[in-house]
């Protein structure tokens, strides 16, 4: 026996997709959900990014802080060694020795020594007289001789 195959004609409505209504919330709620779950792990990510960037921020202040506070530990050094050298050149040890043997200075001797007395105080200028001390003309050279000729003159004295 020969069998033919029996040949069914069923019409479609195109215009009418017919899908199971439970196929269809399934894939709503399975979209719904998955959605959901990707923005929770994006939220989560950002977060976590957030508090990294917070920490970074956090750790190139307190660098920059220790940068300063070594910068100002070397000024402070500094400053110490400065004042260290001041009070060296302070020291009239060092002074007098530095004008005798650099600048070739020599102490004045008893009769380069001139004695200025201030007398009085009248409306806020002192009168000031110079008294010479009693020394040979040939003793006293050129700038003795000077200030023998202004004495004499009378500018300067009562």
């Amino acid at each position: 026996m020969t069998s033919v195959a029996y040949k069914r004609y069923i019409e479609y409505d195109f215009n009418e997709v017919s899908v199971n209504p439970s196929r269809r919330k399934n894939k709503k709620k399975k979209t719904f959900y998955a959605t959901k779950l990707f923005m929770v792990v994006v939220l989560t990510g950002l977060l976590f990014i957030s508090i990294l960037f917070g920490y970074a921020a956090i750790s190139e202040i307190k660098y920059q802080v220790y940068e300063h506070k070594q910068a100002m530990n070397d000024l402070q050094i500094k400053i110490e060694k400065n004042k260290i050298e001041l009070e060296a050149m302070n020291k009239t040890s060092i002074i007098e020795d530095k004008a005798v043997h650099e600048l070739g200075m020599k102490v004045p001797e008893r009769q380069q020594i001139v004695y200025i007395n201030a007398k009085g105080e009248e409306s806020g200028i002192k009168r000031v007289s110079i008294a010479a001390q009693s020394v040979e003309s040939a003793e006293r050279g050129f700038i003795g001789n000077i200030y023998s000729s202004i004495l004499s003159l009378g500018f300067m004295g009562d």
